[in-house]
């Protein structure tokens, strides 16, 4: 029988797999500077989120699960001068989402319910896990939307890769 924490942490392993897949695939069909524009100075490129959901993965896998030390730069993920090449973006992508999948896939089961400390406030892994998955799926939806303004009728929908 399969205990509904095991339940909880793949599907989660699948849905992060789902958004790595969907950011290559919208990547994939992005010049660097489509990759890099942003409509106005106090809006976000695709490269500013990609930095800030690759920050915030890897600092909530890494550090705040695994107990790695923090390297974010979170400031810096929202740097107006950013520009990043997409090689530069789909590593960024493949080094965050290989530290979600092998930390959820070695984590025990026991540890979902232990506290850690985020911005001052003590949270619970399995709230870690539940509030990235949903914080990774509302920036996919924004790079989608820049992508399909940058794209126009050219836009592929789930491009697979």
């Amino acid at each position: 029988m399969t205990s509904i924490a095991r339940m909880f942490i793949d599907d989660q392993r699948e849905r992060f797999a789902d958004f790595r897949q969907r950011l290559l695939g919208v990547i994939n069909q992005l010049s660097d500077e489509d990759l890099n524009w942003r409509p106005n100075p106090q809006s976000n490129s695709i490269t500013n989120l990609i930095l800030h959901i690759c920050g915030s993965l890897t600092e909530r896998y890494a550090h705040n699960i695994a107990g790695q030390p923090n390297t974010r730069n979170r400031t810096g993920e929202f740097d107006t001068a950013a520009q990043h090449s997409k090689s530069d973006l789909l590593q960024l992508i493949d080094d965050a989402f290989h530290i979600v999948n092998a930390v959820l896939t070695q984590m025990p089961h026991s540890t979902l319910f232990d506290t850690t400390q985020i911005r001052g406030r003590d949270r619970s892994i399995l709230d870690l896990i539940a509030t990235t998955s949903a914080h990774a799926a509302e920036h996919l939806g924004q790079i989608i939307y820049i992508a399909k303004i940058r794209l126009g009728p050219k836009y592929q929908y789930l491009l697979k890769i």
